[in-house]
């Protein structure tokens, strides 16, 4: 995938992705859902998070010519575990708010 040109993976890209994904969003009943779903489904999301980040890296890095590619996915997939670290710690009300007296059922929004 990284060895070839940035418009033929672009289009593969589109073709191997974007394709499955638009007839699973836009057939009622099919039995194939989107891939986001298989991938939820099947990939935790302390996986998934970082290798998605960290192919974009790759492919972002490789793309636009930097040397060290590589090293742009890598911070591309830690980028990816911390959204997902953080993306479950700040969904739920604050659990140690600053007033002792606050309960973290009263700061939620819900």
């Amino acid at each position: 995938m990284f060895f070839l040109p940035w418009g033929a993976f672009a289009i593969l890209f589109a073709i191997g992705f974007g394709v499955p994904e638009y007839i699973g969003l836009h057939r009622e009943g099919d039995q194939y859902p989107p891939l986001t779903h298989v991938i939820r489904h099947f990939v935790s999301g302390w996986l998934a998070f970082p290798l998605l980040y960290g192919m974009l890296g790759l492919w972002g890095g490789k793309a636009l010519g930097f040397p060290r590619w590589w090293a742009v996915g890598g911070l591309c997939a830690g980028l990816g575990w911390i959204t997902h670290h953080f993306m479950f710690t700040y969904i739920n009300a604050d659990q140690f708010p600053r007033d002792p007296n606050e309960k973290p059922e009263d700061l939620d929004p819900r």
